[in-house]
């Protein structure tokens, strides 16, 4: 075990769960990867959008409907809109 992964498990992230997905996403065809990452990066901006109030008012509180239109943002941009 590296120490990258003994780090990691020490600190409660679910290696095992990890590999087997992992592996599974290894037998996916390029279709269905390309689905694959799709969901997870709608899934990653809506949980953004539900959870971070900089990311709501951006998108006024609603999504696109297409990916493409979906501002992109960068530490510049979060750094001048922060309150601290």
């Amino acid at each position: 075990m590296s120490f990258l992964e003994l780090s990691l498990k020490l600190k409660g992230f679910p290696m095992e769960k990890a590999v087997k997905e992992i592996h599974r996403l290894n037998t996916l065809s390029h279709e269905e990867f390309k689905e694959w990452q799709n969901e997870k990066k709608w899934e990653a901006v809506n949980y953004h959008l539900k959870n971070n109030q900089f990311y709501k008012n951006k998108l006024n509180n609603s999504l696109p409907p297409e990916w493409e239109e979906i501002p992109i943002l960068n530490k510049k941009i979060f750094r001048s809109h922060s309150t601290i």
